[in-house]
């Protein structure tokens, strides 16, 4: 392929017949042999300049040359080991970074969904005043069968936890309904068995379920003959129809189907489910007229409803998204900013191996001069040294990429857990690092290359190639590189810094109680007809008395619900005696607890009391509510002693007994709810956790605590057993992970930039040694040498800075959605950051600087 199409000894063989003849005719004319011959050759001309032709004539002449290229550039590469490690490392390092953070986002935002036909899957929900986006149980029916743009619709939700009996030890499952035609519509197939059927969405015939692979594996050792048995959901017999692949998504350990004729599926209905639904839309249908034909089916479906409803859908609306859009929603952001990061810190990279290209361009003078003299273009020389460039990026790319590869495993976190996605090799990935390692090479070596083969080259014979590419524009050019990598590692670390700033002020928040030393363990009681709430508070009741017992227990009580833990239970239907008028501006958070809740807790009470052991069933009926709730509900009014409802007209008058301080109870950047706390043994809830102080490290007490439970019932699991201090870390691990991450990149490019730093002030110091030496013969004080280069620095990192300090108050702004309580354009974090980088930078000038007040004259004033 590479070849010419003509040997060059037929070509040769064709230049010597030719001259044979012409010998042999001037032979016949009288001259003699070695007349004919010199004659013959005259006439012929250059012999040389016809075998280069005929050589240039080669169809794959470029092939060659580039050969020629690719071997010298190894060569001089290897003639300069230093140099080439370090360009090498520099360009691994920022090749890698890219690599690592295009693998995350090729996953998340580029790659398609594992669905059939992904492009047409949307995603619908309704917008109600009183919480976040949903989809009524109620709704769901006439959106399956009364709408005008979706080929397939379907639902799932009411996911909750399940005890899993009969399987070896009991475990707590997680269990997701789902109407039978989300699979298929999916397009996902079952690794064993088969999907829902049609009629198994009908009330009598949904005691069938759907394993994930995952606890198909773990809990049933991947045995086929699983399918077809039986197994017990919180006492309650399912027949197991198939085994869905781990990917799929919702995750759940198992699917149940939704029976749609149930009367959760009925506007008149006392209570509905929270679904989410996900269409196929057909051919040809715009989301927005999906939209549209929903909303108008939302309003239909207004007056189908009783009047008491009207309150709850009240400004009712409709989203359509697309499905993917909405899985990715909440990193799509995170990951464009990253992906920029790394931008920043590939360019700094080039910044630096240019500056290095230029400093050896120096050292390469005489050899580049003598190419020229003998012929060589400035297209050729120029394309030679882009050559070296691009193996210096080919070297540095592969040993990036397989960094960046590497490091994927442990950017896993940034993929969420609802995509169906991991980090996997495509041809995509590898024309992303193909891509970046072509304009890396073009990036740093195209203008060391124009500046190096332009130089004079009588000039640079001369002077022993000394002074090529030494030039003041060279010099400028270097400066002002090495200041655009400060400014660029500036805006990165403010960045960083102001991440740190929010973590900070997140760890700073007043939780409103103590974490130490706390144990928390969640228990949920099957939620069957066997079992009612008074027989859940007996059994929660005869645990809680034996934890509190357990050695290295101080104390111990039940809440429903943690601090930063699940989801709270949470009510719009709050009634206030005296004010029947009141609406609640905003969900209120209802848990129940037990007596000593708030002092194992360590919760202050502002006023009133904590419940009691006589707060019980049969009772006057109680409530302590939060800080937060008696300001929105009774302003400047005392709380204690007023009547409060929660639920309908028919729902008893509680009297309020307390009030006690605020509690972070979603999340720590979130503003404390307002709250109701009931007395659980007046208001019994099957799920419940215990709440432990302990004398030494809590996890020790977990075993203890599953022991104690299942001495009294056996078929009963322990949900989750964790620290308070885990909680919190938990609550904060996002956060974390992405300063940790952008801090990394900072610190990254604040090194590059440091050395690129370094190398401009050494290789200038270098370049000024005569000069340095004619300052100090001339009365020069080897100080005035030294504060003649660092302020060389100064001025560098004073530039760096500028630039950067303008960046950044162009670019910070995107990071507001990621920041608490902390300014975009914090004045705290751009002044400590910009006096960092010039301390930093005056530090990586010192070096040089100290080394030039050392020169000594005699020697320098023979330097050239």
């Amino acid at each position: 392929m590479f070849g010419r199409k003509r040997p060059a000894s037929d070509f040769n063989a064709e230049i010597e017949a030719h001259l044979q003849l012409e010998i042999e005719r001037l032979q016949e004319a009288g001259w003699n042999e070695e007349e004919a011959r010199a004659a013959a050759h005259c006439a012929f001309g250059n012999l040389t300049q016809a075998q280069e032709r005929f050589y240039e004539s080669g169809r794959w002449l470029w092939w060659d040359r580039l050969r020629q290229d690719v071997r010298f550039g190894l060569r001089m590469l290897a003639k300069s080991p230093g140099f080439t490690a370090v360009a090498v490392l520099t360009l691994a390092l920022a090749i890698g970074a890219n690599t690592a953070i295009f693998s995350v986002v090729d996953a998340v935002l580029l790659r398609p969904l594992p669905f059939r036909d992904p492009a047409r899957l949307v995603w619908a929900t309704e917008h109600f005043a009183f919480g976040p986006a949903t989809v009524v149980s109620a709704d769901f029916p006439a959106w399956k069968d009364r709408n005008h743009v979706f080929e397939e619709i379907a639902a799932f939700g009411g996911t909750s936890g399940a005890n899993l009996t009969g399987a070896g030890q009991p475990a707590r499952v997680t269990v997701t309904n789902v109407t039978t035609g989300l699979f298929s519509m999916l397009g996902v197939q079952p690794v064993a068995g088969r999907a829902f059927l049609a009629e198994e969405g009908k009330q009598g015939r949904e005691h069938v379920a759907v394993l994930s692979e995952t606890l198909w594996r773990n809990s049933f050792g991947a045995d086929p003959r699983i399918i077809g048995e039986t197994i017990r959901l919180d006492d309650a017999g399912y027949l197991v129809v198939g085994v869905m692949p781990a990917s799929l998504r919702p995750q759940a350990d198992v699917w149940k189907p939704l029976a749609l004729d149930a009367e959760i599926f009925s506007p008149h209905s006392p209570r509905w489910m929270m679904l989410a639904a996900i269409g196929r839309l057909k051919p040809g249908i715009a989301i927005s007229k999906a939209q549209a034909d929903l909303q108008l089916l939302a309003q239909e479906m207004d007056k189908e409803y009783p009047p008491q409803a009207a309150q709850f859908r009240a400004h009712e609306t409709v989203e359509v998204i697309p499905l993917h859009d909405m899985l990715v929603q909440n990193v799509r952001s995170l990951l464009l900013i990253l992906l920029g990061t790394v931008g920043f810190v590939l360019l700094i990279a080039c910044a630096n191996v240019a500056n290095l290209l230029l400093s050896r361009s120096v050292v390469r003078g005489r050899e580049i001069a003598v190419r020229a003299a003998l012929g060589a273009g400035r297209l050729r020389l120029v394309r030679q040294l882009l050559t070296e460039g691009l193996l210096l990026a080919a070297f540095g790319g592969v040993l990036g990429s397989i960094t960046g590869l590497w490091a994927t495993k442990i950017l896993g976190d940034l993929i969420p857990a609802t995509l169906p996605a991991s980090v996997r090799l495509d041809p995509r990935i590898f024309g992303f690092s193909a891509a970046i390692i072509t304009l890396a090479s073009f990036l740093f070596g195209l203008v060391p290359a124009l500046i190096t083969s332009r130089a004079d080259v009588n000039e640079a014979l001369k002077k022993g190639g000394l002074l090529l590419g030494a030039s003041a524009g060279t010099h400028r050019l270097r400066g002002m590189m090495s200041a655009v990598e400060i400014g660029l590692s500036l805006i990165l670390l403010v960045g960083a810094g102001l991440l740190v700033r929010s973590l900070l002020r997140l760890t700073e928040v007043d939780l409103g109680f103590d974490p130490n030393s706390l144990l928390v363990a969640t228990v949920e009681r099957p939620l069957t007809a066997a079992f009612d709430s008074s027989q859940h508070a007996a059994f929660f009741q005869a645990s809680l008395e034996r934890i509190r017992n357990l050695p290295g227990v101080k104390e111990a009580a039940l809440t429903e619900r943690y601090p930063l833990g699940p989801p709270h239970n949470a009510t719009m239907m709050l009634r206030i005696q005296g004010a029947e008028n009141f609406r609640p501006p905003q969900p209120i958070s209802v848990t129940e607890i037990s007596p000593d809740y708030f002092h194992v807790m360590r919760i202050r009470l502002l006023k009133g009391r904590t419940f009691s052991a006589s707060d019980v069933a049969g009772a006057q009926e109680v409530v302590t509510v939060n800080e937060s709730l008696a300001r929105m509900v009774f302003g400047a009014h005392n709380a204690i002693g007023q009547h409060i409802s929660l639920g309908g007209p028919s729902a008893p008058w509680r009297e309020v007994v307390g009030v006690v301080a605020n509690v972070r109870e979603d999340a720590l950047e979130k503003e404390p709810v307002p709250e109701i706390f009931v007395p659980y043994l007046q208001q019994p809830s099957f799920s419940m956790a215990f709440v432990l102080r302990t004398e030494s490290s809590p996890l020790i007490l977990a075993g203890a605590v599953r022991e104690v439970v299942q001495s009294i019932d056996k078929n009963q699991p322990l949900s989750g057993a964790t620290t308070m201090d885990e909680v919190i870390a938990k609550s904060v691990a996002p956060r974390r992970f992405r300063t940790l991450l952008l801090g990394l990149f900072a610190l990254l490019a604040l090194l590059l930039a440091v050395i690129g730093v370094y190398g401009v002030i050494a290789y200038s110091s270098t370049q000024r040694t005569h000069e340095f030496g004619v300052r100090i013969a001339l009365g020069a004080n080897r100080q005035d040498i030294l504060k003649l280069v660092v302020q060389q620095g100064f001025k560098l990192a004073l530039l760096g800075v500028s630039i950067g300090v303008s960046g950044a108050l162009l670019l910070t702004h995107v990071l507001s959605n990621l920041l608490y309580e902390v300014s975009a354009h914090d004045p705290l974090t751009f002044s400590g950051v910009a006096a960092l980088l010039m301390l930093v930078a005056l530090a990586a000038s010192y070096i040089p600087a100290r080394r030039a007040m050392k020169v000594d004259p005699i020697v320098a004033l023979r330097y050239e």
